[in-house]
């Protein structure tokens, strides 16, 4: 069966969001709703302009966790994707230079891979990316997904993911390596082909 979370980007509550440059400086806004309760993880979102902004305006603690978890991603982040403020969070995503049809639900917006944001009890980072395609062999999880939660696992640390959003609350719970390598395993390529293989597929839940 096909697994599909961007329908999760829920059109039923229409919000006020930043959109992005590929520099990450904010291009305009537009309505979009934001991420259903498809995540499981809460959502807090924020109107700041850029990423700097939204960093500045958490507490010391805070800001040193997403700090940490942002250059993770940065460090392993492909050729071609883009940072910047996406539906109040940090967001990376293909910028429309590189796939001009953006996202299916809202063409204005570029292609999301992921999102990092500080919630209420958490850090929340939702790898839309890693739960993108085809479910593994007897499996629920995408291909992806399932190496993902194995390789967590298999270090020894606590794995505290809903459905594509992991949870942290300390810089020495992740298990970065494995962080790293879930970005590096996607190319832009591979995840444009990947989305537009599962984009107008029935969604399994």
């Amino acid at each position: 069966s096909i697994v599909q979370v961007f329908d999760s980007l829920d059109n039923s509550k229409p919000n006020e969001i930043n959109g992005s440059r590929e520099n990450g400086v904010l291009a305009g806004a537009s309505e979009m709703g934001h991420f259903s309760e498809f995540y499981d993880c809460g959502m807090a979102t924020s109107n700041v302009a850029t990423v700097e902004e939204y960093i500045a305006g958490l507490d010391d603690d805070r800001r040193a966790l997403v700090s940490t978890i942002r250059d993770i991603v940065n460090a392993n982040l492909p050729s071609g994707y883009a940072e910047g403020m996406q539906y109040g969070m940090i967001g990376w995503f293909v910028p429309h230079s590189l796939y001009p049809s953006g996202y299916h639900t809202d063409p204005r917006q570029p292609l999301p891979l992921a999102s990092l944001a500080s919630q209420k009890q958490h850090v929340a980072l939702y790898m839309m990316g890693t739960y993108c395609g085809v479910d593994a062999p007897g499996s629920a999880l995408t291909a992806d997904s399932a190496w993902f939660r194995d390789a967590w696992l298999a270090t020894g640390k606590k794995l505290d993911m809903g459905k594509s959003c992991l949870r942290i609350k300390r810089a020495d719970a992740i298990a970065t390596d494995v962080l790293a390598e879930a970005f590096r395993r996607l190319p832009v390529d591979v995840y444009i082909a990947r989305y537009e293989a599962v984009r107008d597929q029935p969604i399994t839940r």
